[in-house]
């Protein structure tokens, strides 16, 4: 049964769009090819970590299982483009050309480097010119390069380059402000919140839209 979703082609075309850019991996999507293989391998990668650790009980199997299917089916969903969301361009039939500003996007990614989650905001914005996408687009798009390890640099920089493609214009701005949890962790800080920005075509160039853009934030 197809999910009507998800478009698999059209992930392969941003895969390899991003591997251009120098921005994604050549990703091995055989761990994807068996479900029910790959989950039992994790499954028991997670039980031998625990087991190291020294915290090894009588559910361990079931600790194992849900980080399995919490990582596989869940929070890492991103690193599959065949999970990539359908995004149907639509004919700016109504010849809209001023910025479409989406703010307050919540989001939730992974931080590559310790695992710990990284909370924040996105303000997403473009100037249509023949395409437009549904509002909710742009949320997808956002929590499909959110869900897997990231860093907020990378997270940024996708999501603009991938609207530019999408939207076929360059008039594009994503800002991520994000906490990340491994520093309240560490115990360093559990407030600072990091800001990243894309900009594009004339977010990049009119100093009066750059103004609109960030006092939207």
């Amino acid at each position: 049964m197809i999910n009507n979703k998800y478009d698999a082609q059209l992930g392969d075309k941003i895969h390899q769009l991003l591997m251009t850019e120098q921005l994604e991996n050549d990703v091995d999507f055989s761990v994807y090819a068996s479900p029910t293989q790959s989950n039992e391998k994790i499954k028991h990668a997670w039980a031998r970590l625990i087991q190291e650790l020294g915290l090894a009980g009588s559910e361990v199997d079931k600790q194992a299982e849900r980080l399995s299917d919490f990582y596989l089916n869940d929070r890492f969903t991103g690193l599959n483009y065949a999970n990539f969301p359908r995004v149907t361009p639509l004919v700016n039939s109504q010849k809209y050309c001023e910025p479409l500003i989406a703010s307050n996007i919540q989001f939730i990614s992974t931080c590559e480097h310790h695992l710990v989650p990284i909370e924040g905001r996105a303000t997403i914005a473009y100037i249509p010119k023949d395409i437009i996408i549904g509002l909710n687009k742009l949320n997808l798009i956002l929590d499909f390069f959110a869900k897997r390890p990231q860093l907020q640099e990378r997270l940024t920089r996708q999501v603009g380059i991938v609207l530019q493609d999408i939207l076929q214009t360059n008039d594009v701005a994503v800002i991520l402000k994000a906490k990340h949890n491994c520093m309240s962790l560490e115990c360093i800080d559990f407030t600072t919140e990091h800001t990243t920005f894309e900009l594009t075509g004339k977010f990049n160039t009119d100093l009066s839209l750059r103004s609109l853009l960030f006092n939207s934030i």
